[in-house]
């Protein structure tokens, strides 16, 4: 693109958007994306990377736990991580599809981010100073 050798390119890595935006001889474009990035949660009865915060095996999967999930989703701050990850260019989202996908219930409120409404379901949940779980996150092709 820089050196004249293409008139139009996409998916350009948010790294380098700035960049563009700054040569005079490049316009840079840029829409709403139908792509989410969302978290999915092992509900096995013995997930291998879910873990007393120890290391040690935990008599059930917290995961199963109603009001575990929901202090996940209340510690998500998704404004926050939109702007970071991907670099100014996300934005939070409240379901698994975006406005332009059929299925999108433009009546569902934006998800809170609340870190003390979550200690606290944790700790009637039975976990009141957490446990250890590891996220893995996908990137390159599967990721879209």
């Amino acid at each position: 693109m820089k050196a004249g050798q293409l008139d139009l390119i996409s998916r350009v890595p948010a790294t380098d958007i700035d960049a563009l935006k700054r040569d005079p001889k490049i316009t840079v474009q840029t829409i709403d994306t139908v792509y989410v990035f969302n978290v999915e949660l092992d509900m096995r009865d013995k997930p291998p990377n879910v873990t007393a915060k120890d290391g040690s095996a935990l008599e059930k999967n917290p995961l199963q736990d109603v009001r575990v999930r929901e202090a996940i989703d209340l510690a998500i701050d998704r404004k926050a991580l939109a702007e970071v990850a991907m670099e100014g260019l996300g934005k939070p989202v409240n379901q698994m599809v975006t406005p332009s996908i059929f299925g999108y219930n433009k009546s569902l409120g934006e998800r809170k981010y609340d870190p003390a409404a979550a200690r606290k379901l944790l700790a009637e949940a039975g976990y009141p100073n957490g446990f250890r779980i590891q996220f893995s996150f996908t990137s390159g092709p599967s990721a879209r």
